[in-house]
């Protein structure tokens, strides 16, 4: 992570100045909010590095580790969507004391609106020594006074050449003109690290009508298919992830466009991946 710090130093100082200020002046909540991609996890990983480290979070010392690790008992951080009895735990973690800070992190927030109450009340009533991280890429009604009462810090969306070398650090090396047709979206990038190919498989999205002309759909879309070995939740990330590459690569046919929304709301209706290639091959139009 001292590695993220360094890299965020260089290409979004003033998102890093922002969030060690609303740190160091924050008594009980901040809120991180910045669109999809930007990379607000390791925004939260810092943050708590930085208040529970010694020296403020030098990425390097023990307890820097176990935070990033996930193994420190001082911080919890929740990325994924929790369900009730997650959030419980996480307000009962934060009411503990601690030699620095308890630290309770909660990424995602758009999508624990419905156990916002808690959170609030939480929050309301602090512990002498929690602090709470939230993060999140929108503020829907049910959370407004929930981030009300939380010191707000805005996030930008990484530059391209911090995606270059994000992506470069894993070993993928896409060149122009997928590098030119990737959005600028760190989770979604990621994703890329469990592809054997990943220029290869995207230059599939790439060329999408042209194989369509080639190949009969179902091998088409059989070759769109992340691995099997992929989880499914990283097979949905990287079929929204070509899903972007086939829009950008295609932004004048206005088919490509209804296409690729089509199969993100079936995705976002847990629709199978296969489903949704075969939809996405045998309907456009």
């Amino acid at each position: 992570m001292s590695n993220a710090r360094e890299r965020l130093e260089r290409y979004r100082p003033a998102t890093l100045a922002r969030l060690w200020r609303a740190l160091d002046s924050s008594p009980t909540a901040l809120v991180l909010l910045g669109p999809r991609g930007s990379g607000l996890e390791e925004l939260v990983v810092l943050g708590a590095q930085h208040l529970v480290c010694p020296d403020g979070g030098c990425g390097v010392c023990g307890a820097c580790k176990a935070i990033e690790e996930g193994a420190h008992p001082e911080v919890r951080i929740l990325s994924s969507t929790p369900s009730v009895e997650d959030i419980r735990g996480l307000v009962e973690h934060a009411r503990h004391s601690a030699e620095r800070w308890r630290v309770a992190g909660l990424v995602g927030v758009e999508r624990v609106a419905s156990v916002a109450p808690i959170v609030l009340k939480a929050i309301e009533e602090p512990s002498d020594r929690g602090r709470w991280l939230l993060a999140g890429s929108a503020v829907p009604t049910e959370l407004a006074a929930l981030v009300s009462r939380c010191v707000r810090v805005p996030v930008e969306a990484p530059p391209a050449a911090e995606v270059t070398e994000v992506l470069t650090a894993r070993g993928v090396e896409l060149g122009d003109p997928l590098s030119e047709l990737v959005p600028s979206d760190l989770e979604l990038l990621r994703a890329l690290e469990a592809l054997e190919d990943p220029r290869g498989w995207l230059e599939g999205w790439r060329c999408l009508p042209t194989l369509l002309e080639r190949e009969r759909p179902s091998l088409v879309a059989a070759r769109l298919r992340p691995p099997s070995t992929v989880p499914l939740g990283q097979q949905e990330v990287l079929v929204r992830l070509g899903l972007a590459v086939l829009v950008r690569a295609h932004a004048t046919e206005l088919r490509w466009g209804r296409a690729a929304s089509r199969a993100s709301r079936s995705l976002a209706r847990r629709v199978s991946v296969p489903l949704v290639l075969a939809e996405l091959v045998t309907n456009v139009g």
